[in-house]
């Protein structure tokens, strides 16, 4: 799911009322007392009996005169604003206001440890200033200072025990620190407190997805956040995405569409990014290709997603093939190395259609396999791009989008992977020569609830390691541990466990798939491998959402050719019908041995 961004959570539903507060809290939190005063009496003209209002304007009146600092805060003046306040605290340093307003320009001027000492003294003189404890804590909890975070925000619940936010940030804090449960149980602490707590009802959404696969609650969580703020962009993605990774593709396509219609001026590129890279995901599943890449193309923009600042690479991103003839253009990695070898499939046909030299730049545990693979392609992994000579960059996935790959260009993607020659007693391996040789793996190595759900278990595949005439080679990276825990002993001995780091050695993994007569598991590194190997390979994912490179015909059909690996079968399936997968894997199999 997208990553959260906190904020404040709305003081209640009506949205007028909101804003009027919104923006008085500003005004106020900058020293602009009498413009969040006027603010405060007008939102009492129009709700009299509002509380909050009534004692925000009761403080307010009590605040000695002080210049007003917007405009120096605004201009980034920090020091001339510093002054100002050092003086009147001089006149007057019981005044919390004073102190409070210092915190602000420190916490601008980057001193965070000048802005807490502010805060502190603050509190101390009005231990009753709630609005600046929770801004305390929330600016802790912005730098990962989640100790004293917590600290602050279970100090206002000791005085105002209905605080709804301050139980929504002490679940960040649990999520940070892996305490998932607690996180839950907080989140839904301030539900109870504040149903409209819109920055609750999201995390707590996601985490619903992410700790336990419950994508119906979750949606309705996200349903209700969007009555609450239909403006919200992260919110909508995060229900466009549970749509889409149930495989609702065309439930996540109607909000983002309607989406599209509004105005972007009130939201950051970032999250506009983010928005149309989701969106754009949900097009490759539906197999419109054309827009898909059009929207693809913004993911560098979203750090999160490269690794590279674009705005200081000092030659520009390539936008036409015709503008690359003759022209050396480099190509820069991105996503992680499954997807890295994936998507260098294109690289011949990207060379020949440019008309380009290409400079690849590579992850480095791939080096030496890419430059057998490509003998006439500089192949780097650590040089300064910044320094290099070269015309045009793009990273790996724009092949696609500049040459309109799709499902109606069949050919631009082919193996290209050439293994080394090595013997597989070197490997770890004791293989049956009459057997026929499966390698697979059955999940990735990240795991969690949500992503199981395209994922199997390894015991699921008994039928398979106990099949006498199949010799069962496990490509599973990282600890597996917990994995052979779920076989008995005698399954556990049949099993073929290479003694290489599968995770880390490329060149072993080659090898290994160079000797399989098939290879099956889920869209991870090892299988996206053996397809860019050209071995006869067998890929599963969830139905629908799973398999945006599919172009669509997940779509229409549970199993398929994969449009970028002719050698790859695609198989879409649903955890609640998961027996249908694994028998049609043992019938591919089958066959495999009677050719």
């Amino acid at each position: 799911m997208n990553k959260i961004t906190l904020s404040e959570t709305n003081f209640n539903g009506d949205q007028k009322l909101n804003s009027l507060m919104s923006k008085a809290q500003k005004a106020e939190k900058l020293g602009n007392f009498d413009k969040a005063k006027s603010i405060y009496e007008l939102i009492l003209e129009k709700y009299p009996s509002n509380v909050k209002a009534k004692n925000k304007l009761k403080k307010i009146e009590k605040v000695a005169p002080i210049p007003n600092l917007v405009p120096l805060i605004e201009s980034g003046r920090f020091a001339d604003a510093e002054q100002i306040l050092l003086s009147n605290i001089e006149r007057d340093a019981n005044n919390p206001h004073f102190w409070k307003l210092l915190g602000v320009i420190y916490h601008h001027m980057q001193d965070f440890s000048m802005s807490f000492q502010c805060y502190e003294k603050a509190i101390a003189l009005n231990p009753n200033d709630h609005e600046l404890i929770f801004q305390f804590g929330c600016d802790l909890l912005e730098l990962d200072d989640v100790g004293n975070a917590y600290k602050a925000f279970k100090l206002l619940l000791s005085l105002d025990p209905k605080a709804a936010a301050a139980h929504t940030n002490i679940g960040v804090i649990y999520s940070k620190i892996k305490k998932f449960e607690q996180a839950k149980l907080e989140w839904r602490q301030a539900l109870n407190l504040d149903p409209k707590d819109t920055l609750a009802l999201s995390h707590l959404g996601i985490a619903l997805i992410e700790t336990e696969g419950n994508f119906n609650e979750a949606i309705d969580l996200f349903n209700q956040s969007m009555e609450i703020n239909p403006e919200d962009v992260n919110n909508l993605v995060n229900l466009a995405t549970a749509h889409f990774e149930l495989g609702q593709v065309d439930k996540a396509l109607d909000i983002y569409s309607h989406w599209e219609q509004k105005n972007w001026n009130n939201v950051d590129l970032k999250l506009q990014n983010d928005y149309n890279l989701n969106y754009s995901l949900s097009l490759f599943s539906a197999g419109k290709v054309a827009k898909a890449w059009e929207l693809y193309s913004g993911r560098v923009d979203h750090r999160d997603n490269f690794v590279w600042d674009t705005e200081q690479i000092p030659f520009p991103r390539l936008k036409s093939l015709d503008d690359a003839k003759n022209k050396t253009v480099l190509l820069l990695l991105e996503q992680g190395i499954g997807d890295q070898i994936f998507f260098l499939g294109l690289l011949k046909s990207f060379i020949e259609k440019s008309g380009s030299n290409v400079i690849l730049f590579v992850e480095p545990r791939i080096k030496s396999l890419i430059e057998r693979s490509f003998p006439d392609v500089p192949v780097i992994t650590d040089e300064n791009i910044f320094e290099i000579n070269a015309d045009y960059w793009i990273p790996y996935g724009d092949m696609g989008s500049l040459m309109d790959f799709s499902q109606n260009t069949p050919g631009l993607c082919a193996p290209y992977l050439v293994p080394p020659k090595r013997r597989n007693n070197k490997l770890g391996l004791n293989v049956d020569d009459d057997k026929i040789k499966v390698g697979f793996a059955w999940r990735s190595g990240l795991v969690n609830a949500r992503r199981m759900q395209s994922f199997t278990y390894l015991q699921d595949w008994k039928p398979i390691i106990n099949n006498t005439n199949i010799a069962p080679i496990c490509l599973q990276y990282g600890d597996i541990t917990d994995d052979l825990a779920e076989l008995d002993d005698a399954t556990k001995n049949n099993l073929i466990v290479p003694e290489i780091d599968l995770k880390n050695d490329f060149e072993g993994l080659a090898s290994i798939i160079d000797e399989c007569d098939l290879v099956f598991g889920p869209s991870s590194a090892p299988i996206l491998q053996a397809a860019a190997q050209g071995k006869k390979s067998v890929m599963y994912m969830l139905k629908g959402g799973g398999d945006r490179w599919a172009f669509g015909k997940s779509l229409l059909t549970d199993e398929y050719s994969s449009p970028w690996y002719n050698n790859c079968t695609n198989i879409a399936f649903q955890q609640s019908k998961k027996e249908i997968l694994i028998n049609r894997i043992c019938d591919i199999i089958d066959a495999t041995a009677q050719t």
